[in-house]
C-alpha cells in the first residue's frame, strides 16, 4: 500500500516537473521505495515501545514498596502495597507478623506466601 501510494502521488506531483515519461516513471517508483522505507523505519521505532507487562512475584523479595491499604497486625488480615516490577506499578495483598502498618509507610518485602501474598516489615 505504501509503495502504491508513493508511486501514485509521486507521479502526480512530478508530472508537471518531469517531461520525459520514462524518467517520470523511474522517479515515481523511487518515491514509492522511499515511502516503503519511511514506513519500515516508523514501524521499527514503534516496536521499541512494546513492553511485556508480566512479572514473577518472587522478584519482589527484598524490594521496598509503599503501603496502600493499612496492613493489620500479627497476620490477622491483609492490606495492600504498591510495588514496581520493571517500571509497572502493581497493587498486591500484603501481611505483616509485627504491629499494624498504616497507609503511606515504606516497607520491605521479606517473603512471599501462597504465591500471591507478600510478607512485609517496616523499614527501620
Amino acid at each position: 500500500m505504501n509503495f502504491l501510494l508513493g508511486v501514485g502521488w509521486g507521479g502526480v506531483c512530478l508530472n508537471g516537473v518531469i517531461g520525459n515519461r520514462l524518467l517520470l516513471a523511474v522517479a515515481a517508483i523511487l518515491c514509492g521505495c522511499i515511502m516503503v522505507g519511511a514506513f519500515l523505519l516508523m514501524y521499527k521505532q514503534l516496536m521499541k515501545l512494546e513492553g511485556n507487562g508480566s512479572y514473577r512475584i518472587e522478584e519482589s523479595v527484598g524490594q521496598v514498596c509503599q503501603v496502600y491499604l493499612r496492613i493489620p497486625a500479627g497476620m490477622s488480615g491483609s492490606g495492600k502495597v504498591q510495588i514496581s516490577f520493571h517500571g509497572s506499578v502493581q497493587e498486591l495483598p500484603a501481611q505483616t507478623k509485627g504491629e499494624a502498618i498504616p497507609s503511606g509507610t515504606k516497607v520491605r518485602v521479606t517473603k512471599v506466601i501462597e504465591k500471591a501474598i507478600l510478607i512485609v516489615e517496616p523499614l527501620a
